[in-house]
């Protein structure tokens, strides 16, 4: 089956909720195809979906595939693409397969989808993939080439977080969680750096260094984001052959204000820009434009006391550069974390680096593992509190309401209030920026 055929076809996404199901889902629907979805709860997410007359499912039951919830759907048109989180014994995804219908995992279903562009520029990397592929597809929107795009978080003022655009350029987060970014045939690889993360969950490090090399031998060019990768992996990659495409060093506008970390990601975008014949100037005047991410250092409340900053950093690496960023721009202010551990195996597996960047903070609360789909086994988040020290971090439960209240009540004046976390601790960010308005 052509799936890069829409039109006729009857998708059905298992996990429509979720952040990259929902970028699929939008991709296929601009392109033609009859989508539907199913997740296990309601969210935001969804509510985009049904506002573009997407029918979507709560719960997950065999009834919900198109072609048995209507006899005159042909099951040869009907897809279904599932996410990561869903397993086998899925009612849906198990009857489909028993049916022998077109079944993509999330991460396969995106390279197909890629192959109908004509340039496709996917951005992989352990930290800031998010960010550099929506700074680069918002240069492009600005620069009149509608590109489409597939970005794993919603930029600041946008509606939706993918688009199909004109049909010619794809710009595409390329994930390394699952390893699906070995999928992707590019004609820009980038790769921002190359850190542990998740190498628990692909089958050990040397497993997620294969996933990136196989990556970046996949794209017909390859481009560094930074020189943040371990030692010799580079040089594997150009003795097998991989074509390397260097990073622009000249006639780039001063970047003087930009923290390091800042400066890779505008110089590989600029590098992009220039790859597809912009002027360097202009693009760079089009990214200082760019509104963010949300959840990325996103300030949420300010006041003269109190200033609240929301950042979906859940690794050490993550977490030294958002505070050190911070702590630059708000020299005169108390630096309060509040932190969600995301994965109870990635905190595990970097415990010592959480104890070294959040012991930078001037205090800590510390909440409750966010499991994603896996299971919590152990009090992790009490340890880390004690490892950092009870004079400088603290351990909450799970009652936003509370949780909220109590941290607003032992601020001290002046604080800067960093809301860090990839789960569900946005949550708590509307009380604390409420409460906040009666401390200001």
């Amino acid at each position: 089956m052509d799936i890069r055929q829409f039109k006729e076809k009857h998708i059905h996404f298992i996990g429509c909720g979720g952040i990259g199901m929902l970028g699929l889902a939008l991709i296929a629907h601009e392109k033609g195809a009859f989508v539907t979805g199913s997740d296990i709860a309601a969210g935001k997410n969804t509510m985009i979906l049904n506002e573009l007359g997407i029918r979507t499912f709560i719960g997950h039951d065999k009834t919900f595939l198109p072609y048995l919830r209507d006899s005159k759907i042909d099951k040869e048109k009907c897809i279904v693409v599932y996410s990561s989180a869903v397993k086998q014994d899925n009612f849906e995804l198990a009857e489909a397969i028993k049916d022998g219908v077109h079944s993509y995992r999330r991460g396969v279903f995106l390279a197909e989808i890629a192959k109908s562009f004509e340039t496709i520029i996917s951005v992989a990397g352990s930290h800031g993939k998010t960010t550099v592929t929506s700074m680069i597809s918002h240069v492009l929107i600005k620069a009149g080439l509608d590109p489409g795009y597939y970005i794993g978080g919603i930029p600041a003022g946008w509606k939706r977080n993918a688009s199909a655009g004109a049909g010619k350029i794809l710009v595409a987060e390329a994930d390394e969680s699952d390893l699906s970014l070995v999928e992707l045939d590019s004609s820009v690889g980038i790769a921002l750096n190359l850190d542990n993360d998740h190498a628990w969950n692909v089958g050990g490090i040397d497993k997620l260094y294969d996933g990136f090399a196989k990556f970046a031998a996949r794209s017909q060019k390859f481009l560094p984001g930074s020189p943040d990768f371990p030692e010799g992996f580079l040089e594997r990659l150009k003795n097998n052959g991989v074509c390397f495409f260097n990073r622009i060093s000249e006639g780039l506008p001063d970047l003087s204000d930009y923290s390091e970390f800042e400066i890779k990601n505008i110089i590989t975008v600029l590098t992009v820009a220039d790859y597809l014949g912009l002027n360097i100037m202009e693009a760079f005047k089009y990214l200082k434009e760019f509104p963010g991410v949300e959840r990325r250092m996103t300030k949420i409340f300010s006041s003269d006391n109190l200033v609240v900053i929301e950042d979906y950093a859940h690794h050490p690496v993550e977490i030294k550069a958002v505070l050190s960023t911070l702590r630059k721009k708000y020299k005169d202010r108390t630096l309060t974390v509040i932190f969600q551990p995301h994965r109870e195996k990635r905190l595990r597996y970097c415990f010592d680096g959480f104890i070294a960047e959040l012991g930078k903070a001037d205090f800590c609360y510390i909440l409750p593992v966010f499991g994603a789909w896996e299971d919590i086994n152990e009090r992790l988040d009490v340890k880390l509190v004690e490892a950092i020290g009870a004079n400088k971090a603290v351990a909450l439960g799970d009652d936003w309401q509370n949780c909220a209240g109590k941290i607003l009540r032992q601020l001290p004046k002046k604080t800067l209030l960093v809301v860090m976390g990839a789960g569900d601790i946005n949550k708590i960010a509307p009380l604390l920026s409420g409460g906040g308005s009666r401390l200001g």
